[in-house]
């Protein structure tokens, strides 16, 4: 899913201030120490959230039940913003769905259809490579990619 309609589904939500200083506060705790100034999990963070009002006071995680599906979702974008999705980041969405009432698979088949929208999404902005068959998506020999742990259910960041 891309960032600009997280942005959009984000504030037409309709999130109390309290409520959106609880999202806010989950995607800071998601995103832990790579929150420095600039950095892409900072960035990506403001751009959601930034046009909402938030409250100086955060309300209970419950607030966020009603859209706990694009919570978790935009918890996962922050995750891998960056290429990677780290064990710390996973165990952090992970609280915070089961906190939410998610289920373990309930969070890898949403991870799962995030990771292949990424994945499609990155793949169709690759340069086309001469003589491949469909120049529109054509991906980089396995030799050319920089090797990656692979994320939930085999997807690369």
């Amino acid at each position: 899913m891309g960032s600009s309609r997280l942005v959009h589904r984000i504030a037409a939500a309709g999130l109390s201030p309290e409520a959106a200083r609880t999202f806010a506060d989950g995607l800071r705790a998601v995103a832990g120490q790579d929150l420095a100034d600039g950095s892409a999990k900072a960035t990506l963070i403001t751009r959601l959230l930034g046009g909402l009002p938030q409250a100086d006071a955060a309300a209970p995680i419950e607030a966020l039940w009603p859209h706990a599906e694009l919570f978790l979702q935009a918890c996962v974008t922050v995750a891998v913003v960056d290429g990677h999705y780290r064990v710390e980041e996973a165990r952090a969405v992970s609280q915070l769905a089961h906190r939410l009432g998610y289920s373990a698979r309930q969070l890898a088949r949403l991870e799962e259809q995030l990771f292949t929208e990424l994945q499609a999404r990155g793949a169709s902005r690759l340069p086309a490579r001469p003589g491949a068959a469909d120049d529109a998506t054509a991906l980089p020999a396995d030799d050319e990619r920089t090797e990656q742990a692979p994320l939930p259910g085999g997807a690369r960041a």
